[in-house]
């Protein structure tokens, strides 16, 4: 972006945050990739929910740039849909287990990623010593908004007392 166009938007996200995105999100399509990608980087000033329709267009952003700052920005957002989708992701990817004794936490992931979830970043990339479920595990728990956890387990204290299947600890 023109230092001076990219300078105004800094500017702006830090007193009228809902004006620059609505300023962003009308010449959005006709931007460079580079630009786009820009634009959001000063978005971490005055980030909040009137962000959220432009974030969500850049989820479907020809650019992984772009779409990588969306959805780091998304991940800050825990009204959003992103956190919605992600909650269900990780309401469906993870439950509590009742036993005799005390729950404990079970994994059970699909075999493969549906297109939803990688909109919302989640990637079909290979880690080194890390296993591609693991891998998509850790990148939905990471973004499922607190608040999910504390419903399915309790207090931040009661989760270090549930003990989780051997193969994803």
């Amino acid at each position: 972006a023109g230092t001076d166009r990219l300078q105004w938007l800094r500017d702006r996200r830090r007193t009228r945050p809902a004006e620059a995105v609505a300023q962003v999100a009308r010449t959005w399509s006709v931007e460079t990739s580079r630009d786009r990608a820009d634009f959001l980087g000063a978005f971490t000033d005055g980030l909040g929910n009137h962000d959220i329709a432009l974030l969500e267009r850049a989820l479907d952003d020809d650019s992984s740039d772009v779409r990588l700052a969306a959805v780091q920005l998304l991940r800050r957002l825990p009204a959003s849909p992103f956190a919605a989708r992600m909650a269900a992701r990780s309401r469906a990817w993870i439950r509590l287990e009742p036993k005799p004794i005390r729950p404990r936490l079970v994994v059970n992931l699909p075999g493969s990623l549906d297109r939803s979830a990688r909109r919302d970043g989640i990637e079909n990339v290979h880690f080194t010593n890390k296993g591609i479920q693991r891998w998509w595990l850790r990148m939905a728990v990471t973004a499922t908004p607190l608040w999910v956890w504390e419903e399915m387990i309790g207090s931040a204290e009661a989760a270090w007392e549930i003990p989780i299947e051997e193969s994803w600890r």
